[in-house]
């Protein structure tokens, strides 16, 4: 369950900052749909109890202390009650330095000064509080957070439309700072459960996935074209007929989803949930469907619509409409069966069923890997291995029967 969880925060992470980096591709192109809903009733009804009990720098002194102590932790890379303790102590200062920005307005000034306190307080705590010496990865650590908080606020402030300000009203800081500071709990659990030392190799490793999905795509369109060469005349026609009779029906599957989003002035937010869905859609395994295309479609239909009456307005989160697509790709893996070979499984998974059964000289072993991971086609397999495509249809079914056996 612990390592289910991570997956969900890490890819809850990663998905938000593609879908980031799209929404402000779309706003360059002129489409404005993401700023912040300031006539929200439940957003209100918050700012006036804020106001009413005047409890302003309340707010200020938790949002400051989480903010401090996730940048703290993570450059010092301890999450000791001591450090807990050692950010209340310095959070006099960071709430002074929040006054000083609503009355004189230096936006860039209390940058750098903001910069500069955090980091100094964070090398006097490792080396007089802990009394180490300073790693190279204390700086680094610091210096890559900084920078990754910084690009993330200025892109949200910029699809938000909000000016670069010292001090905002306290509706915007509710607003502004909901994704941020569960971006900034999702990041710091994962740093720690990961071992928690070097930021920049946590960075690299997180986003390994897509370095290979890169570096293999020549091969993968290699595959595709010598599979597609290797089909007989009679597949290619009925790809021919297949492929774009399945498209129009998912096609249309997504206009009905969308037209009752827009209905139900969810537009935005059904498509945040849907590519949250699609960009981690074998995230965890095999992705699960239904067995006729017109149960796809009703259940599909259902699943949107719950979601989409559920999840919060664009102008306030996020996050919570890309947690929700993540949580259905979690949710629908759980009804695919575990002992099952399927095609696009990784290399991890299949050699987890398969190893047990057979070795990996095995021809079963080779004709599944073939089929299940490389995603070559079974003519191609035999073409290659100078085997009959009855024979390795047989030997493909003996393995999979194998494997449900287990």
């Amino acid at each position: 369950m612990k390592k289910d969880l991570d997956k969900i925060l890490s890819s809850t992470l990663k998905t938000y900052f593609i879908i980031l980096i799209g929404i402000v591709v779309v706003k360059l192109f002129g489409f404005d749909y993401f700023g912040l809903d300031t006539s929200n009733e439940i957003i209100i009804m918050i700012d006036n109890f804020i106001k009413t009990f005047h409890l302003e720098l309340v707010w200020y002194a938790i949002t400051l202390y989480i903010y401090q102590y996730v940048i703290f932790s993570i450059t010092c890379v301890d999450n000791s009650k001591t450090m807990k303790l050692y950010t209340l102590y310095t959070l006099p200062i960071a709430i002074t330095i929040q006054l000083l920005k609503t009355q004189i307005n230096a936006p860039y000034l209390f940058a750098i000064i903001d910069l500069l306190w955090l980091f100094m307080f964070s090398i006097l705590y490792i080396k007089m509080v802990k009394r180490n010496k300073i790693e190279k990865y204390n700086v680094s650590n610091y210096w890559i957070y900084c920078v990754v908080n910084m690009i993330f606020q200025l892109l949200s402030m910029f699809i938000r439309n909000i000016e670069i300000v010292n001090s905002h009203g306290i509706i915007i800081s509710i607003l502004l700072n909901f994704d941020y500071i569960l971006l900034s709990i999702i990041s710091y659990k994962l740093f720690f459960d990961m071992g928690g030392k070097s930021l920049w190799d946590w960075v690299v490793s997180s986003f390994s996935h897509l370095r290979t999905l890169l570096r293999t795509l020549p091969t993968k369109l290699q595959k595709f074209y010598l599979n597609n060469k290797a089909k007989s005349r009679f597949d290619k026609i009925s790809d021919c007929i297949y492929i774009p009779l399945f498209l129009l029906w998912n096609v249309f599957t997504l206009l009905v989803i969308l037209v009752v989003a827009t209905l139900n002035h969810t537009f935005v937010e059904c498509i945040i949930i849907a590519t949250s869905f699609w960009i981690n859609k074998k995230t965890f395994g095999k992705p699960f469907h239904m067995k006729t295309a017109l149960s796809c479609f009703m259940v599909s239909n259902l699943t949107y619509y719950c979601l989409n009456r559920i999840t919060i307005p664009n102008g306030i989160s996020l996050i919570v409409s890309i947690s929700l697509g993540i949580l259905l790709c979690y949710i629908t893996s759980k009804f695919v069966k575990s002992k099952k070979l399927y095609r696009g499984m990784s290399i991890e998974e299949y050699d987890k069923f398969v190893l047990p059964l057979y070795s990996i000289n095995s021809i079963y072993y080779e004709i599944g890997k073939l089929f299940y991971v490389e995603r070559y086609s079974e003519q191609w397999i035999a073409n290659k291995l100078s085997y009959s495509i009855p024979s390795v249809q047989k030997k493909k079914y003996e393995l999979k029967n194998k494997v449900k056996g287990q």
